[in-house]
């Protein structure tokens, strides 16, 4: 019972830091989308965005006629 016990105890530390790499590597994505997200929308002002979304429909119009 001993052998079962110690193989499960390595199996479930393995598997806890898989998972801790996993999230470590997705905490590091995510921090990476939000600083280029930023510097995307540092290059547009809130008038330019506006305008954007007011002539949406004239844009996409063909996809929705199809």
């Amino acid at each position: 019972m001993n052998d079962a016990i110690t193989v499960y105890t390595y199996w479930l530390v393995w598997f806890t830091g898989v998972l801790a790499l996993a999230t470590i590597i997705l905490a590091g994505f995510t921090i990476d989308l939000a600083l280029t997200s930023r510097k995307i929308h540092e290059g547009y002002s809130s008038s330019s965005r506006l305008a954007e979304a007011q002539n949406l429909w004239q844009r996409t119009r063909s996809l929705f006629m199809r």
